[in-house]
């Protein structure tokens, strides 16, 4: 067997094992060199490679890179994981570890990736948008709908699901139901869980107060949440029933809670939203607005980037289902 038949059947079994990221051969001249063969020899091969149809084997599978805070790992990270390995593809995961690290932009300009899924920063940079917008076709953004600049996006849970945990609280008597955030989040994604908690107090004649804790980039909100919940007890200023926007700070509402001496559940109700499964572990139990079916949805996205695929139109992708995980922090 000639070598250029050697080189192209070693391609064949490379591209079979997912050794190229979205079964793209790489460069002659970078083949030639990795094989230790010429330049005429490299060619060859992958002529006589391309001629067979080798190069279809690989259709499908994708070469996903998932750029995430450095503390990040979720339910979502995981289904990105599995289902691109599923679909026989590859992860690469990109962590940075502030709001202006170089990795996010280098991410973006690699050229490899056939879809890049982008957890971004809380604030808008104008520079950001801008690059993600010249290579919107192979970028997805988490959590933050910028469909305005055509860019598509990947939606949690609906957030009007929290109206449920409203209504379950003024059924059991509740006439005031606090919030609690970050001073950021007025402006940010997390926006519209706000807007929701207030409009429908708003519309019930309740009553309502949002608490605001100082948003410092990468680092621990439950802390912060602690640290303000302990002055906000002190004072007696706190409802009896509280909307946390994440579990993390509805951990910082716990410690508080416990050094007081009072019990979610039983002397205050508490709920949150997503990451269900923190929810589910923390003591009591966190009733929370939860995903359904994540890796469903997660799939069905990674597979319009899958080599030969065909896109639709689409630029939201939401969860189709979502549900409340009625926990144990809210009194009966």
């Amino acid at each position: 067997m000639a070598k250029y038949q050697e080189i192209a059947q070693l391609l064949r079994h490379q591209l079979e094992r997912g050794e190229y990221p979205g079964g793209k051969v790489p460069p002659l001249r970078k083949l030639a060199a990795s094989m230790g063969v010429s330049y005429l020899t490299a060619r060859q091969a992958v002529k006589t490679f391309k001629e067979a149809g080798w190069d279809e084997t690989k259709v499908g599978r994708p070469f996903v890179a998932m750029v995430t805070p450095l503390w990040a790992f979720t339910e979502w990270h995981r289904a990105i994981r599995n289902q691109t390995q599923e679909l026989g593809g590859r992860v690469s995961f990109i962590a940075y570890g502030s709001e202006t690290d170089p990795v996010i932009y280098d991410a973006i300009n690699q050229e490899q990736y056939d879809l890049i899924i982008l957890f971004l920063p809380d604030r808008e940079d104008p520079r950001l948008i801008e690059l993600i917008s010249k290579a919107k076709d192979r970028i997805v953004v988490m959590f933050r709908d910028l469909t305005q600049y055509g860019i598509r996006c990947l939606e949690g849970a609906d957030p009007f699901c929290i109206e449920k945990f409203l209504e379950i609280l003024k059924e059991r008597g509740v006439r005031r139901i606090d919030a609690i955030g970050r001073d950021t989040d007025l402006t940010s994604p997390r926006a519209i869980y706000y807007q929701v908690w207030r409009n429908w107090l708003e519309r019930k004649g309740l009553e309502g107060r949002l608490f605001n804790i100082k948003h410092c980039p990468f680092e621990h909100e439950d802390i912060k949440t602690t640290e303000m919940c302990r002055d906000i007890l002190a004072r007696k200023e706190l409802a009896k029933a509280v909307f946390c926007f994440t579990p993390t700070m509805a951990a910082g509402i716990y410690r508080a809670c416990y050094e007081y001496g009072l019990v979610p559940g039983r002397d205050i109700s508490i709920f949150g939203f997503g990451d269900q499964e923190r929810a589910k572990l923390m003591t009591p139990a966190l009733a929370t607005v939860q995903n359904v079916d994540i890796p469903g949805t997660v799939r069905k996205l990674i597979k319009e980037y899958c080599p030969g695929a065909k896109r639709s139109s689409r630029l939201a992708f939401r969860l189709e289902n979502t549900d409340i995980f009625l926990g144990e922090s809210i009194i009966p």
